[in-house]
């Protein structure tokens, strides 16, 4: 017999005995949240990046999860990496930007990074960019 709570991913059936196909199934173990935060990040005109920090305290490398609504209001997940066509200067240099995060065993930082389409680095761009909401899904599991 098959007991318990099940959430399928979209597209994925409920009977389906493929773990991989479910969001949730309580006859796994899942990931317990210690703490969600929202935050924001903001790369200034004329700067190449920037950073955010959170927080955590807990002594140890926690699993985490961060989504960002980008500038195109999608909610993606972190690592993420948006082209942004709108604020073109020529045909040739398109801003791209690369937001990341580092886990410590106190701190989560975000981190963003602006770029040009034509592979160079460090391109800073005339107008701010900022990301908001962040949401950071701090786990009690430990990565490290």
């Amino acid at each position: 017999m098959d007991y318990g709570a099940k959430i399928a991913k979209d597209g994925k059936a409920v009977t389906s005995t493929d773990p991989a196909d479910y969001e949730f199934w309580s006859k796994y173990k899942s990931l317990s949240l210690y703490s969600k935060v929202t935050t924001s990040i903001s790369l200034p005109a004329g700067y190449t990046s920037a950073t955010s920090t959170i927080t955590h305290n807990l002594g140890y490398y926690p699993y985490v999860w961060a989504f960002a609504n980008d500038c195109g209001n999608r909610y993606c997940r972190l690592p993420y990496g948006i082209y942004l066509c709108s604020d073109c200067d020529t045909k040739t240099t398109v801003p791209y930007f690369r937001l990341t995060y580092k886990i410590t065993t106190t701190t989560i930082v975000l981190m963003i990074n602006a770029y040009c389409w034509n592979g160079s680095s460090g391109a800073a761009f005339g107008t701010t960019y900022t990301f908001d909401p962040v949401d950071v899904f701090i786990f009690s599991q430990k990565i490290k």
